[in-house]
């Protein structure tokens, strides 16, 4: 199988310098899921062009804006979730325009801080003692108790509706269903503006949170720390590599001509993981969601130790498994029947209100 296996020419690529500190500040870009944003710091293409530069620069100043919680007031609870602790809210701004979605999550435990954690500065109070146990609440230092905070201002109804608690049901899309429903819908470009993602690409954002690049035209990537990784510890380690090429979009759009992109992104992709962070590539989860949170491919990377959002049956498909799959069949994924979770209300054709929306319009068969 040689022409999935003879790689074009790479490009110079750029590994950042381990030895700089990871940075637990926010990504000040908008993104539908975690778009690569904290925790890390790394090379940098420099940008020219001053007038994104001034675009980004008035980008940043909004979300600020959006970031004073004293200028905020609730307007309702979307959704509470008891297994990772997180909240998500919508507010409004007393003095900006648009609609601002809130998602607070607590992080994990720092085991580096223990010792700060057990000590004097932490004040319990007991709930209940009983023979050898005993339960209490535990309030510690401010240091030690951050919560992670996404923004998104202004937020959208597509926002609000990925965010909302809301039943799911499993799809099964056959080859046909992708052709007449899926694609048009992806192509339609109606989910989530992607322009962060260029920005990302080009190196007009967050190029001090590169953690590596490679430029090569078919075969690059840009490696970056997910939003939802704070970068305090290992053990929520949480990555993506956002591919170069904008030809392709999910799985579906993958054959064998794209084995050398995998194979590169699965070894550069973890080699740059270990020499920056030092967890090693069997500690890593490295995979590709369908239906993913947007649509310009890109590939996650998240620590073994860590319980990552969307890494169950029906949403993930691990990256050793396509490239082995597309080994065996350079179509597979153009032919199989793909199956995946989908919200009722989720704006995609096959999500069940949208079918039932379809079939109330249609006209009733002549008897």
């Amino acid at each position: 199988n040689s022409a999935c296996t003879q790689e074009p020419p790479r490009k110079k690529i750029h590994l950042d310098d381990a030895s700089k500190e990871t940075s637990s500040s926010p990504s000040k870009e908008e993104a539908p899921e975690n778009n690569g944003s904290c925790g890390s710091s790394g090379s940098a293409n420099k940008f020219n062009g001053s007038t994104k530069e001034q675009e980004a620069k008035e980008n940043e100043q909004a979300t600020a804006a959006a970031a004073d919680f004293s200028q905020l007031e609730i307007v309702r609870v979307l959704s509470n979730t008891d297994a990772n602790c997180s909240v998500a809210v919508e507010a409004k701004h007393k003095t900006e325009d648009g609609r601002v979605l809130l998602h607070l999550q607590k992080s994990p435990f720092n085991v580096e801080l223990m010792s700060e954690v057990v000590s004097g500065g932490t004040r319990l109070r007991q709930l209940l003692h009983n023979d050898v146990y005993s339960k209490h609440t535990a309030a510690l230092p401010v240091h030690l108790n951050e919560v992670s905070v996404t923004i998104i201002h202004p937020a959208t109804d597509k926002h609000f509706e990925r965010y909302e608690r809301e039943l799911c049901s499993m799809v099964e899309e056959t080859p046909e269903l992708y052709a007449i429903h899926s694609k048009p819908f992806i192509d339609s470009g109606s989910s989530f503006s992607k322009q962060w993602i260029y920005n990302i690409l080009e190196g007009s954002s967050e190029a001090d949170r590169v953690i590596f690049r490679d430029d090569d035209p078919l075969t690059g990537f840009v490696l970056v720390p997910d939003l939802k990784w704070t970068g305090l510890q290992l053990t929520d380690l949480y990555c993506q590599a956002i591919v170069v090429r904008r030809d392709v979009s999910t799985i579906r759009d993958l054959n064998g001509d794209h084995l050398p992109l995998l194979r590169n992104i699965r070894d550069l992709g973890t080699k740059a993981i270990e020499e920056k962070y030092g967890v090693e590539r069997h500690r890593l989860r490295v995979y590709v969601h369908y239906l993913p949170s947007y649509y310009h491919f890109h590939v996650h990377f998240a620590a073994l130790t860590y319980d990552a959002p969307g890494t169950w049956c029906g949403r993930a498909h691990l990256l050793s498994d396509v490239i082995s799959n597309l080994e065996q069949s350079h179509v597979c994924y153009s032919r199989a029947t793909l199956s995946f979770v989908l919200k009722d209300n989720h704006p995609h054709p096959l999500a069940l209100k949208q079918q039932r929306s379809r079939d109330a319009s249609s006209p009733s068969p002549v008897v």
